[in-house]
Protein backbone atom coordinates (compact mmCIF):
# COMPACT_ATOMS: atom_id res chain seq x y z
CA UNK A 1 0.00 0.00 0.00
CA UNK A 2 0.84 3.55 -1.09
CA UNK A 3 1.32 6.10 1.18
CA UNK A 4 -1.40 8.23 -0.75
CA UNK A 5 -3.64 5.06 -0.79
CA UNK A 6 -5.75 6.32 3.01
CA UNK A 7 -6.41 10.19 1.18
CA UNK A 8 -6.75 8.93 -2.78
CA UNK A 9 -8.52 5.96 -4.58
CA UNK A 10 -6.59 3.94 -7.06
CA UNK A 11 -8.65 5.52 -9.72
CA UNK A 12 -7.94 9.21 -8.80
CA UNK A 13 -4.77 8.21 -8.04
CA UNK A 14 -3.83 6.75 -12.12
CA UNK A 15 -5.74 9.93 -12.93
CA UNK A 16 -4.01 12.55 -11.69
CA UNK A 17 -0.59 10.39 -12.57
CA UNK A 18 -1.70 11.32 -16.23
CA UNK A 19 -2.85 14.63 -16.22
CA UNK A 20 0.15 15.90 -13.64
CA UNK A 21 2.47 14.47 -16.01
CA UNK A 22 2.27 16.98 -18.73
CA UNK A 23 -0.37 19.33 -17.37
CA UNK A 24 -0.13 21.36 -19.84
CA UNK A 25 -1.71 18.85 -21.96
CA UNK A 26 -4.91 17.62 -22.51
CA UNK A 27 -5.38 13.37 -22.21
CA UNK A 28 -8.62 11.60 -23.27
CA UNK A 29 -9.96 9.04 -20.74
CA UNK A 30 -8.12 5.94 -23.13
CA UNK A 31 -4.90 7.49 -22.06
CA UNK A 32 -5.10 6.67 -17.97
CA UNK A 33 -3.43 3.26 -17.66
CA UNK A 34 -5.55 0.63 -15.96
CA UNK A 35 -4.30 -0.99 -13.22
CA UNK A 36 -5.31 -4.49 -12.68
CA UNK A 37 -7.59 -3.93 -9.04
CA UNK A 38 -9.19 -0.54 -10.81
CA UNK A 39 -12.66 -0.46 -11.79
CA UNK A 40 -14.24 0.83 -14.84
CA UNK A 41 -17.41 2.39 -12.86
CA UNK A 42 -15.14 3.80 -10.29
CA UNK A 43 -12.69 4.83 -12.49
CA UNK A 44 -15.95 6.56 -13.73
CA UNK A 45 -17.14 8.19 -10.89
CA UNK A 46 -13.48 9.08 -10.09
CA UNK A 47 -12.97 11.20 -13.48
CA UNK A 48 -16.77 12.63 -12.35
CA UNK A 49 -15.61 13.54 -9.10
CA UNK A 50 -12.86 15.88 -9.73
CA UNK A 51 -14.22 17.04 -13.07
CA UNK A 52 -17.26 18.34 -9.97
CA UNK A 53 -14.56 19.95 -7.26
CA UNK A 54 -12.88 21.40 -10.83
CA UNK A 55 -9.42 19.23 -9.42
CA UNK A 56 -9.70 18.59 -13.52
CA UNK A 57 -11.01 20.79 -16.56
CA UNK A 58 -12.83 19.65 -19.61
CA UNK A 59 -10.32 19.78 -22.16
CA UNK A 60 -10.69 21.23 -25.89
CA UNK A 61 -13.55 20.36 -27.81
CA UNK A 62 -12.75 16.95 -29.83
CA UNK A 63 -12.28 18.25 -33.79
CA UNK A 64 -14.37 16.27 -36.33
CA UNK A 65 -12.19 13.22 -37.57
CA UNK A 66 -12.32 12.24 -41.94
CA UNK A 67 -15.74 10.53 -41.56
CA UNK A 68 -17.39 13.44 -39.41
CA UNK A 69 -17.48 11.92 -36.19
CA UNK A 70 -16.64 14.34 -33.12
CA UNK A 71 -13.47 12.34 -30.97
CA UNK A 72 -13.33 11.25 -27.68
CA UNK A 73 -13.25 14.57 -24.64
CA UNK A 74 -10.35 15.51 -23.70
CA UNK A 75 -9.31 16.79 -19.88
CA UNK A 76 -6.69 19.04 -18.70
CA UNK A 77 -5.31 19.50 -15.16
CA UNK A 78 -6.21 22.53 -13.68
CA UNK A 79 -3.37 24.47 -12.27
CA UNK A 80 -5.52 27.32 -10.98
CA UNK A 81 -6.97 24.52 -8.17
CA UNK A 82 -6.22 26.02 -4.74
CA UNK A 83 -4.50 22.64 -3.37
CA UNK A 84 -2.89 22.32 -6.74
CA UNK A 85 0.85 22.81 -5.26
CA UNK A 86 0.17 20.78 -2.75
CA UNK A 87 -1.92 17.62 -4.93
CA UNK A 88 1.14 17.35 -6.96
CA UNK A 89 3.52 17.61 -4.42
CA UNK A 90 1.87 14.60 -2.83
CA UNK A 91 1.25 12.79 -6.31
CA UNK A 92 5.16 13.25 -6.64
CA UNK A 93 6.06 12.12 -3.33
CA UNK A 94 4.17 9.20 -3.47
CA UNK A 95 2.25 6.86 -6.22
CA UNK A 96 3.57 9.12 -9.30
CA UNK A 97 7.50 9.48 -8.72
CA UNK A 98 9.00 8.06 -5.37
CA UNK A 99 7.51 5.26 -4.78
CA UNK A 100 7.81 2.97 -8.21
CA UNK A 101 11.08 4.17 -8.26
CA UNK A 102 11.75 3.89 -4.74
CA UNK A 103 10.65 0.08 -5.14
CA UNK A 104 12.77 -0.43 -8.33
CA UNK A 105 15.96 0.54 -7.10
CA UNK A 106 15.55 -1.26 -3.67
CA UNK A 107 14.87 -4.57 -5.90
CA UNK A 108 16.79 -4.75 -8.78
CA UNK A 109 19.94 -2.63 -7.79
CA UNK A 110 19.94 -3.09 -4.01
CA UNK A 111 23.33 -4.08 -3.62
CA UNK A 112 24.85 -1.29 -5.69
CA UNK A 113 22.90 1.83 -4.87
CA UNK A 114 23.83 3.70 -1.37
CA UNK A 115 21.63 6.72 -1.58
CA UNK A 116 19.09 8.11 -4.01
CA UNK A 117 16.87 11.14 -4.38
CA UNK A 118 14.49 12.95 -6.54
CA UNK A 119 16.20 16.24 -6.92
CA UNK A 120 13.39 18.01 -8.37
CA UNK A 121 10.79 18.41 -11.28
CA UNK A 122 10.60 20.48 -14.96
CA UNK A 123 7.07 20.74 -14.70
CA UNK A 124 6.70 22.59 -18.46
CA UNK A 125 9.12 18.99 -19.97
CA UNK A 126 7.65 16.71 -17.58
CA UNK A 127 10.83 14.94 -16.19
CA UNK A 128 12.07 14.22 -13.31
CA UNK A 129 15.76 14.70 -12.22
CA UNK A 130 16.92 11.59 -10.32
CA UNK A 131 20.44 11.61 -8.24
CA UNK A 132 21.89 7.80 -8.08
CA UNK A 133 24.72 7.49 -5.66
CA UNK A 134 26.38 3.87 -5.79
CA UNK A 135 29.29 2.05 -3.85
CA UNK A 136 32.24 -0.08 -4.77
CA UNK A 137 29.58 -1.91 -7.63
CA UNK A 138 28.14 0.57 -10.39
CA UNK A 139 24.79 0.15 -11.62
CA UNK A 140 24.89 -1.62 -15.14
CA UNK A 141 24.25 1.32 -17.39
CA UNK A 142 21.97 -0.62 -20.12
CA UNK A 143 20.42 -2.79 -16.75
CA UNK A 144 19.19 0.65 -15.43
CA UNK A 145 18.25 2.12 -18.47
CA UNK A 146 16.44 -0.83 -19.28
CA UNK A 147 14.76 -0.92 -15.92
CA UNK A 148 13.28 2.75 -16.07
CA UNK A 149 12.01 2.27 -19.65
CA UNK A 150 9.99 -0.75 -18.25
CA UNK A 151 8.94 1.41 -15.28
CA UNK A 152 7.66 3.90 -17.83
CA UNK A 153 5.98 1.49 -20.35
CA UNK A 154 4.25 0.12 -17.24
CA UNK A 155 2.33 3.34 -16.80
CA UNK A 156 3.62 3.10 -13.13
CA UNK A 157 5.34 6.43 -13.79
CA UNK A 158 4.49 8.89 -16.26
CA UNK A 159 6.65 11.46 -16.19
CA UNK A 160 10.00 10.95 -18.08
CA UNK A 161 13.24 10.90 -16.04
CA UNK A 162 16.85 12.40 -16.42
CA UNK A 163 19.23 10.26 -13.96
CA UNK A 164 22.27 11.09 -12.60
CA UNK A 165 24.81 8.18 -11.13
CA UNK A 166 27.47 9.50 -8.74
CA UNK A 167 29.98 7.46 -7.10
CA UNK A 168 30.36 7.81 -3.36
CA UNK A 169 33.80 9.55 -3.49
CA UNK A 170 32.32 12.02 -6.44
CA UNK A 171 29.21 12.53 -4.50
CA UNK A 172 30.68 13.75 -1.42
CA UNK A 173 33.19 15.96 -3.45
CA UNK A 174 30.14 17.91 -5.54
CA UNK A 175 27.68 17.94 -2.74
CA UNK A 176 29.90 20.48 -0.86
CA UNK A 177 29.22 23.10 -3.52
CA UNK A 178 26.45 24.40 -5.58
CA UNK A 179 24.38 23.76 -7.50
CA UNK A 180 24.01 20.05 -6.00
CA UNK A 181 23.77 21.47 -2.72
CA UNK A 182 21.09 23.66 -3.24
CA UNK A 183 19.28 21.04 -4.91
CA UNK A 184 19.67 18.69 -1.89
CA UNK A 185 18.09 21.34 0.04
CA UNK A 186 15.54 22.10 -1.82
CA UNK A 187 11.90 22.08 -1.04
CA UNK A 188 11.56 19.65 -4.33
CA UNK A 189 14.04 17.55 -3.10
CA UNK A 190 12.73 13.80 -1.99
CA UNK A 191 14.64 10.83 -0.43
CA UNK A 192 14.76 7.49 -2.42
CA UNK A 193 16.78 5.73 -0.65
CA UNK A 194 18.69 6.72 2.71
CA UNK A 195 22.19 5.09 3.24
CA UNK A 196 21.18 2.97 6.51
CA UNK A 197 18.13 1.50 4.59
CA UNK A 198 20.34 0.85 1.49
CA UNK A 199 23.16 -1.17 3.28
CA UNK A 200 20.17 -3.41 5.58
CA UNK A 201 18.30 -4.35 1.66
CA UNK A 202 22.07 -5.63 0.74
CA UNK A 203 22.44 -7.53 3.02
CA UNK A 204 25.32 -5.66 5.46
CA UNK A 205 25.28 -3.89 8.57
CA UNK A 206 26.65 -0.29 9.13
CA UNK A 207 30.23 0.10 10.27
CA UNK A 208 28.95 1.31 13.46
CA UNK A 209 26.76 -1.05 14.46
CA UNK A 210 29.67 -3.95 14.16
CA UNK A 211 31.96 -2.05 15.66
CA UNK A 212 29.80 -1.78 19.07
CA UNK A 213 29.37 -5.40 18.13
CA UNK A 214 32.95 -6.05 18.56
CA UNK A 215 33.91 -4.00 21.46
CA UNK A 216 30.69 -5.83 23.89
CA UNK A 217 32.16 -9.07 22.20
CA UNK A 218 35.93 -8.01 23.37
CA UNK A 219 34.34 -6.73 26.60
CA UNK A 220 32.50 -9.90 27.67
CA UNK A 221 35.46 -12.04 26.54
CA UNK A 222 37.18 -10.37 28.86
CA UNK A 223 35.14 -10.82 31.59
CA UNK A 224 35.01 -14.31 31.32
CA UNK A 225 38.15 -15.16 32.00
Amino acid sequence: MGIADFLLSLEVQELLKTAYARPAEPFTASDVPRAGRADPAAFERALEHLLAQRVLLPGPVPSDDTDGDIGPATYIANTGFLFYPELRRMALKSFAAAEPLRQMLRTKFRRAVRQAWILGENVTAGTVSVLVVHGEQMPDPAELDAALRKLLKSGRMRMHLEVQVLSEAAFRRQRQVDPLRGRLSGDGCIELVAPDKAQADAGTAPRGLLARARHRLAALSGRSR
